[in-house]
């Protein structure tokens, strides 16, 4: 979250120097902690699509085990 924070500062600082547009320091550290909130959750439905996924994949496994009269 730190690297995103200052990701954040230097977009502000941008901003204020090639566009003129003031951030106050309460502003960039919301924007950078609802950033990072959307990030983890976006990381976490990936790990669930993974492992499903994986789950999907065994599950053939077996069923072609079980036919190939291996189980």
């Amino acid at each position: 979250m730190t690297a995103n924070i200052l990701w954040h500062i230097w977009k502000a600082r941008n901003k204020g120097i090639f566009e003129q547009q003031r951030s106050e320091a309460q502003d960039i550290v919301l924007r950078a902690h609802q950033e990072w909130l959307e990030y983890e959750e976006a990381r976490q439905q990936e790990g669930v699509k993974k492992a499903n996924k994986r789950a999907v994949r065994q599950e053939e496994q077996v069923k072609v085990l079980a036919v190939g009269g291996v189980i």
